[in-house]
């Protein structure tokens, strides 16, 4: 599989956009100095790639919105579902 970089920036970006919280212009800004959007997910494991660590966070996020839709019962708001998603793996930037 290929890592579009760029694409995944964009959708990420987007993403944290909707997020109407007191810092996330900050945060947005720290990823985008960062290698947030070009450093692997792991050094031998699941986004091993440049690029997998946003591409396993986007990858997150559809398997949240998926689960969340297939079980109704249980509430989660939309901004969580991001927050989680994007963010889960934070500690691995500029690592």
């Amino acid at each position: 599989m290929s890592i579009n970089i760029e694409e995944n920036k964009s959708k990420i970006i987007e993403l944290c956009k909707t997020i109407k919280r007191d810092g996330i212009d900050s945060l947005i800004e720290y990823l985008e100095t960062s290698d947030y959007f070009t450093c692997p997910a792991s050094a031998r494991y699941h986004g091993s790639e440049p690029g997998g660590l946003a591409q396993h966070s986007l990858n997150v996020y559809d398997e949240l919105c998926r689960l969340s839709k297939a079980y109704p019962e249980i509430e989660i708001s939309d901004v969580s579902i991001i927050v989680m998603s994007l963010f889960h793996d934070l500690c691995k930037v500029n690592f």
